[in-house]
C-alpha cells in the first residue's frame, strides 16, 4: 500500500508540470518522496518482544521491529503449533494447550527475513467454583462434648474442588467455644450451635447442634491395680482399654503449638508410649517418675497409651535398664514386642544403606547378624539441633561402617508391621570415622540430578560442595556443548539429545566418580508430530479422597485395570495405579496417574498402551513424587511390537528426586506401530505422579 501511494507521486508531478505554470512545476520537482521511494529500506533482521510464559485460553500482544531504522514494519504472524498457541495478524497471541511452541514474524517485504521465539504455555490457571453445601463430621460421630473437654469438628465444602477454607463460630461462647480449627471446648452444661460458614461465599454455611454434659468419670485411677506389661504389647489388646502404668521419663519430645507432649517412660526393662498428653495440665519432666493413667491404642503396630487422665509424680523414684538386643531376632515381633517403648542398645551392627536426602524424616539400615534392620531419624521428635548433630553423624558414616546405637524399639507398617528403632539422641551414636575414599562414595551417592532438561530450562545447578561433607569438592564435565558444567547454562540443541554428565566427587587424593545420562530437549518442534495425549482431563468427576470414579482404586477387577481416555480416546491399562486428584497429587489440571510400587515387579505400578494405532518413537510425560513419598523412585520403559505378547526394556531409565512436575522424553527405538508401558521399579509401596502423557512422531 504504502508503494502504491508513493508511486502516484511522480505520475502527479508529470500531470503538473505539462498544465501549470513554472512556479507549479518548481514545487513539485523538489520531489524528496521520489528519492524516498528509490531508496526504500529492505529489511535484513526482526526482533520480537513479548511474555515467556502464557497459560492456557491467557492472550497477550507480541511486538515486533524490523531493521534496520526505515525499513517496512509490516509482518505476517504464526505459530509453531496451533495446537499450543494461536495468533492474529496484530501479533495477539493465545494459550491453547499446555506445552512449548515458537512465535514467528515473516516480513511482507521479504519473506527470507524472519524471526521466532520460544513460549512456555503453562496449565490453565483454574478458577475454583463456587462453594454450594457445607459438611460436618465429628470424631466417632459425637455430638456431645463435656465440660472442659475437646471435640474435633471437620469441616467439608462441597463441591470438593471448591474453597476449603470455612469460619467457625459458637452460638453461646458460655456453653461452648471453637478454634479456627474446628476445635471445641465444653465450657458449661447446655446446647449450643457451632457453625461452619464459607470464607469465601457467607452465605453456606452449616450448623451442628452440640450438647455440653458432665464429666463423666470413666475410671478410678486411684484404685486400679497397675496394669501388666504384657497386655500393653499385645497386639490383641483392643482400643480404649483403661491402662494404669508407672516408669521414669526417658525421653519427651519438644512441645507442641497445640501444648501436647509425647514421651517414653520406663520401670526397669519395661516401657511405655505416651501420646500427646497436655503439657499444661500434665506438665512432664525427663528423669522424674511418675504414674500414668490412659487408654490403649495400637496405631499400625505402635502401642501408645492416649487420653491421659491421671498424672501424678512416683515415689520412690524408679530406674531403667537399657537391654542389648544384638544377638536376638531385631525383626521378630513377637520376640522385640517386650521391648517396645523401651531404650534397647545394638552393638557392632554395620551400616549398609544410607539415606540420600536427609531433610526430612529418613531410614538408617544396619546389618545386625544376617538381619537388616531399620533406625529411624524423625524431626517431630527432636529438637532441629538434635535432628541436625544426629543427622551429621550419619553423613559422616560410610556403608561398611560398625556402630553402636541406643534407641527406643518400636514397629509400624500399614499392612504388617515391621519393627525398627528410634534414634533421638546423637550421644547413643558411636560410629567409625569415614576415610577420605569413603567420604568421596558416600558424598557422590548423595547427589540428586534431573535427568531432564525441557525447553522451559535454560540452566542448572551443579554444586562443588556438599553440605554436610567437610573437605569434599566436585568437578563437573559434560559429554555435549548443551550443557555449560562450570556455569550451568544450557544451549538447547535443534533435536533432543542425551548427553552424559559425569561428577568427580574429591576429598584429597581420593575420589570417586558417578555419571548421568541426562535429555535435553531440542527446539525443533516442527519434526514433532503429537499423536496422541493422556492429560486425564476427561476422567470422570471424582469420588472418595478426591479420585476419579474412572479409576478410583489402584486395582479394579471389574474392568482389569483398563480406562478409555486421552485425545484420541485410546485404551491404556493402569496396573497398580489410580487416577488422583487430591492436595497431594501433583497435577497440571484436574486429575494425574498416581502409580505405586510394589516389592514384587511382577505387581509394581504400570501404565501400558493397548491400542496398535500409533506410529510413533518417543514418549513424552510429566513426573513428580507424590505427596512427601520416598526420593530415589525408578521409572522404566518397555516396548513391545507383537501386541503386547513379549516386552523389550529400553536402557533408558529416569530416578525422580523431584516433588514439582518435570517434563521427560523417551525415545523408543521402534518404527510402525507399537505398544509402549512406564513401569515403576519394584520397591515398598512409594507413589510417583505421572501426567500428559504423549506419543510422538520425530521425524
Amino acid at each position: 500500500m504504502k508503494r502504491r501511494k508513493l508511486l502516484l507521486i511522480p505520475l502527479i508531478a508529470l500531470l503538473l508540470g505539462g498544465c501549470g505554470d513554472s512556479s507549479s512545476s518548481a514545487v513539485v520537482t523538489s520531489e524528496a518522496p521520489v528519492t524516498s521511494v528509490s531508496e526504500e529500506v529492505t529489511p535484513t533482521g526482526i526482533t520480537i518482544s513479548g511474555p515467556g510464559s502464557l497459560a492456557v485460553d491467557e492472550s497477550a500482544y507480541f511486538n515486533v521491529t524490523v531493521k534496520p531504522e526505515g525499513a517496512p514494519q509490516s509482518v505476517t504472524w504464526s505459530t509453531s503449533d496451533a495446537t499450543k498457541a494461536t495468533v492474529t495478524e496484530s501479533g495477539e497471541v493465545t494459550g491453547v494447550s499446555e506445552g512449548n511452541v515458537f512465535v514467528i514474524a515473516t516480513s511482507t517485504v521479504k519473506a527470507e527475513v524472519t524471526a521466532q521465539v520460544p513460549l512456555v504455555i503453562t496449565p490453565k490457571v483454574i478458577v475454583a467454583p463456587d462453594p454450594t453445601e457445607i459438611l460436618i463430621t465429628s470424631v466417632d460421630d459425637l455430638t456431645t462434648v463435656s465440660v472442659d473437654k475437646t471435640l474435633k469438628l471437620n469441616a467439608t465444602v462441597l463441591p470438593v474442588d471448591a474453597s476449603q477454607e470455612v469460619n467457625w463460630s459458637s452460638s453461646d461462647e458460655t456453653k461452648a467455644t471453637v478454634d479456627a480449627t474446628g476445635l471445641v471446648t465444653g465450657v458449661a452444661l447446655g446446647t449450643v450451635n457451632i457453625t461452619a460458614t464459607s470464607a469465601v461465599k457467607e452465605s453456606v454455611k452449616k450448623v451442628f447442634a452440640l450438647e455440653v454434659v458432665e464429666d463423666a468419670v470413666s475410671q478410678s485411677w486411684e484404685d486400679m491395680e497397675y496394669s501388666l506389661h504384657s497386655d500393653f504389647v499385645n497386639k490383641n489388646t483392643e482400643d480404649g482399654t483403661p491402662f494404669k502404668v508407672r516408669g521414669v521419663v526417658t525421653y519427651a519430645a519438644p512441645v507442641t503449638a497445640e501444648g501436647t507432649v509425647e514421651y517414653f517412660i520406663q520401670n526397669g526393662t519395661e516401657g511405655y508410649y505416651i501420646y500427646k498428653q497436655d503439657n499444661d495440665l500434665f506438665p512432664v519432666t525427663v528423669g522424674n517418675s511418675y504414674t500414668v493413667g490412659g487408654y490403649f491404642k495400637n496405631y499400625f503396630g505402635t502401642f501408645e497409651l492416649v487420653d491421659v487422665e491421671y498424672f501424678v509424680p512416683h515415689d520412690p523414684a524408679l530406674t531403667y535398664e537399657v537391654v542389648d538386643i544384638s544377638d536376638k531376632d531385631v525383626l521378630s515381633l513377637d520376640i522385640m514386642a517386650e521391648h517396645q517403648a523401651s531404650f534397647v542398645e545394638i552393638k557392632a551392627a554395620v551400616v549398609s544403606v544410607l539415606p540420600t536426602n536427609y531433610t526430612k524424616a529418613y531410614n538408617v539400615k544396619v546389618n545386625v547378624g544376617d538381619k537388616e534392620f531399620t533406625l529411624r531419624v524423625d524431626p517431630a521428635l527432636m529438637s532441629a539441633d538434635e535432628f541436625n548433630a544426629i543427622t551429621t553423624l550419619f553423613q559422616g558414616t560410610a556403608p561398611g561402617s560398625a556402630i553402636d546405637v541406643v534407641g527406643v524399639m518400636s514397629a509400624f507398617g500399614y499392612g504388617t508391621p515391621a519393627n525398627q528403632m528410634k534414634i533421638v539422641r546423637s550421644t547413643d551414636i558411636t560410629a567409625a570415622a569415614m576415610t577420605d575414599k569413603q567420604a568421596t562414595e558416600v558424598a557422590a551417592a548423595s547427589l540428586e540430578i534431573v535427568e531432564s532438561i525441557p525447553l522451559n530450562v535454560n540452566n542448572v545447578t551443579l554444586p562443588t560442595t556438599l553440605e554436610g561433607y567437610e573437605g569434599v569438592t566436585v568437578e563437573w564435565t559434560s559429554s555435549n556443548a548443551a550443557l555449560n558444567t562450570e556455569t550451568g547454562a544450557v544451549t538447547h540443541p535443534v533435536s533432543t539429545l542425551d548427553l552424559t554428565l559425569t561428577a568427580t566427587v574429591k576429598k584429597g587424593t581420593d575420589q570417586t566418580v558417578r555419571s548421568w545420562t541426562v535429555t535435553v530437549f531440542g527446539t525443533n518442534l516442527e519434526s514433532l508430530s503429537f499423536l496422541h495425549t493422556l492429560d486425564l482431563e476427561d476422567a470422570d468427576p471424582s469420588g472418595s479422597y478426591g479420585c476419579s470414579n474412572t479409576k478410583p482404586k489402584y486395582t479394579v477387577e471389574a474392568t482389569n485395570d483398563m480406562v478409555d481416555l486421552g485425545d484420541p480416546v485410546t485404551k491404556w491399562q493402569l496396573k497398580n495405579a489410580l487416577i488422583g486428584g487430591d492436595n497431594n497429587d501433583k497435577r497440571t489440571g484436574m486429575y494425574a496417574i498416581r502409580i505405586q510400587s510394589n516389592n514384587d515387579q511382577a505387581r509394581s505400578g504400570r501404565i501400558e498402551l493397548q491400542d496398535n494405532v500409533y506410529d510413533f518413537n518417543m514418549l513424552e510425560f510429566d513426573a513428580a513424587i507424590y505427596d512427601a513419598n520416598r526420593k530415589g523412585m525408578v521409572l522404566m520403559f518397555e516396548v513391545s511390537t507383537d501386541d503386547g505378547v513379549t516386552w523389550t526394556q529400553l536402557e533408558r531409565e529416569y530416578t525422580i528426586n523431584h516433588f514439582d512436575l518435570v517434563k521427560y522424553r523417551v525415545r523408543t527405538g521402534t518404527t510402525g506401530n507399537v505398544r509402549v508401558a512406564i513401569v515403576l521399579k519394584a520397591g515398598t509401596g512409594q507413589r510417583i505422579n505421572i501426567d500428559n502423557i504423549r506419543l510422538i512422531k520425530e521425524a
